[in-house]
């Protein structure tokens, strides 16, 4: 059995190794060989070298997966999802993004709550198109690991062949475009990462450090929705170039499916447009008045979704999730979304300012320069309407009354990219008039190129051990998914495998987190005293849980406490200023739990299984308990009326 398992490995690596290497040795050959040939965008275009620097951009996010399997020393025992790490790129691909994936994958229906039972029907709006496309791939490829993996391959590239299709066009000769590329997705998204890789490993070697990878290959989100963006994005551009009225449609088509894929870049893309529209009925910018056409189709696009979220408000699990999200109420502008104005709007201004400086000094005689410095006077335009769309993004609170996580999305996945976009493109357009040649290009690519790549080893190495699967999970898991019913809800005071049932398998799970739930704040409170209740913890255990602050030893899962996996930051129960529930709730919640009534509750809320690690669960009159499953972190026990 051992000597099959050790031959199937063997079998797995060399097929991985087969599909790589073409990639690595390929892409580099591409470069040695070009570089110093085809100074020509031409030349290199027929090369087919921008395929080939795209997939090997790809690789770069491809390889802490790779970098992990081999440090594990199995590709069965491998998973992407990991809800003990401290990266936030992995924590919200693990607790949030990939059930939304798997409860799709599993059931074939919209993923609006993944853990309730209760609550399974009732409307959310969330990131249905990225997760519809990953759920497929996970249909196809095998399961959602695999998905998982080649989309951090796949969409990355995609990425890289847009922009240096982009830069290209503005001047950069393809190597240059390639380390352009590249650079937009280091540093747009994760320049400490990549800094604080390369330092941690220059400092210390492969032994510790960091742990979060570069978060251009963060999926969904910016991983398949930026791409997205950034197709919508040149369609305009296209439009306002040509005038033609159909690529006006397909920009606005582009840009509503934003909003079925990430609301930060359909409200940003919004906002740009509609200030492209205010522009061109003023006539100064020279923009054509079929823009109002892009306008238009993003608005007919993003209808149902509206209402959907309409649907959400009316039932009331939009307000029970956006409380608990951080929703900023009233009109007021907030003091750090100030500071974030004036310094992106100076960004804006800036870049803007730049080229108007620049033009003149890059432009040259001919029909091909001339299209060129028109090509990037557009790009620039609509960019510079982007990163303000983005800022009124920032500030929609004033006019809505409500902004959730303003000063960290808008920033982080919105303007920090388009900002670093509008650089690398002026670099482009300048490219020629400072002589920066193919050799030149070439070597800028491979230093950022092997930076990013060391950044990405450091994390993957010192993160590999917590991506195995441990044994005990496996066969849990397993079993749940070859005999439990769909659908079916366990219960759990393991905030872990609360975490990660909704992953793996086809289950919810009776204790909910917040974020990925309808149900109300009390009802929270009320599914986590059951669980305890059925799993003997004592009173004890439970008040110090919810009692124990984020950021002290000893938390459960290294981001979250049980309050906050509850709560996150709803201001009915949770102290943000202490970050743990409310002391003036904590006794009404213990008074409940020690007079709770096991068998009243259940009639309530589902519940079909107990996962216990020690002795057996809460005798209940009227239900017949039965130990299915045993395994080294403890046992399953199945309920039966």
């Amino acid at each position: 059995m051992l000597r099959e398992h050790d031959e199937d490995v063997g079998r797995e690596t060399r097929i991985l190794w087969r599909i790589v290497r073409p990639c690595v040795c390929g892409g580099l050959r591409e470069i040695i060989l070009r570089m110093g040939q085809f100074d020509s965008r031409a030349g290199m275009a027929k090369s087919g070298g921008r395929l080939g620097l795209a997939l090997l951009v790809g690789l770069v996010f491809l390889l802490p997966h790779l970098v992990r399997i081999a440090a594990i020393g199995s590709y069965r025992d491998y998973t992407p999802f990991a809800a003990q790490s401290s990266s936030p790129m992995e924590w919200d691909e693990t607790f949030l993004y990939g059930p939304e994936a798997n409860y799709m994958l599993e059931r074939n229906a919209l993923a609006n709550d993944t853990d309730t039972w209760e609550h399974r029907s009732e409307p959310f709006p969330y990131s249905v198109l990225p997760i519809g496309v990953e759920a497929a791939i996970a249909h196809v490829a095998g399961g959602l690991g695999n998905a998982q993996m080649i989309c951090d391959f796949v969409f990355p590239a995609i990425t890289a062949w847009l922009l240096m299709g982009m830069f290209v066009r503005a001047g950069a000769n393809l190597p240059l475009a390639a380390a352009l590329a590249l650079a937009v997705l280091a540093v747009g998204f994760s320049a400490r990462t990549v800094v604080g890789g390369d330092v941690a490993l220059l400092r210390h070697g492969l032994h510790g450090g960091v742990v979060d990878t570069m978060q251009g290959a963060r999926t969904p989100n910016p991983n398949m929705t930026f791409p997205l963006y950034l197709g919508a994005v040149l369609c305009l551009c296209a439009a306002l170039r040509d005038r033609r009225v159909a690529w006006m449609v397909a920009a606005g088509a582009l840009g509503g499916l934003l909003f079925y894929s990430y609301t930060y870049y359909a409200i940003g893309w919004s906002a740009a447009v509609l200030i492209l529209v205010l522009l061109s009925v003023s006539g100064k910018a020279k923009i054509p008045r079929g823009v109002a056409w892009t306008l238009v189709t993003t608005v007919v696009v993003a209808v149902p979704f509206l209402w959907w979220k309409h649907a959400s408000v009316v039932s009331g699990a939009y307000q029970n999730r956006m409380s608990r999200l951080g929703m900023v109420l009233g009109h007021l502008p907030t003091g750090p979304g100030l500071k974030l104005t004036l310094v992106w709007g100076l960004v804006a201004v800036v870049g803007v300012g730049a080229w108007r400086w620049l033009r003149p000094r890059v432009a040259s005689a001919g029909v091909e320069e001339e299209q060129r410095t028109e090509y990037v006077t557009v790009l620039v335009t609509v960019l510079g309407c982007c990163l303000a769309g983005g800022i009124a993004g920032l500030n929609m609170q004033l006019a809505t009354g409500f902004n959730v996580q303003a000063e960290h999305h808008f920033p982080h996945m919105l303007l920090q990219p388009v900002a670093v976009v509008l650089v690398c493109l002026l670099a482009s357009a300048s490219s020629r008039r400072l002589r920066v040649g193919a050799l030149g290009g070439g070597m800028i690519f491979a230093v950022l190129f092997l930076s990013c790549c060391s950044a990405q080893v450091e994390a993957a190495k010192n993160s590999a051990k917590i991506h195995r699967m441990p044994t005990a999970d496996r066969a849990l898991f397993e079993w749940l998914r070859e005999h439990s019913a769909v659908g079916s809800v366990v219960a759990t005071t393991d905030l872990r495998l609360a975490t990660v049932l909704p992953l793996y398998t086809h289950n919810g799970t009776l204790v909910a987190n917040g974020s990925r739930t309808s149900a109300s704040d009390r009802e929270l409170v009320e599914r986590y005293l059951l669980a305890s209740a059925l799993t003997r913890t004592p009173s004890g255990t439970v008040e110090a849980a919810l009692s124990q602050e984020t950021g002290s030893a000893n938390m459960p899962l290294p981001l979250s406490t049980a309050s906050y996996f509850l709560f996150e930051t709803s201001p009915e129960y949770f102290d943000s200023s202490r970050r743990r529930m409310k002391e003036s709730a904590l006794p009404a919640v213990m008074e409940r739990y020690r007079n709770m009534d096991v068998a009243d509750e259940l009639k309530r809320l589902r519940v079909d299984y107990v996962w216990m690690n020690s002795d057996r669960p809460a005798d209940v009159q009227g239900l017949r308990e039965e130990r299915v499953l045993d395994t080294a972190d403890g046992s399953l026990w199945k309920l039966e009326r």
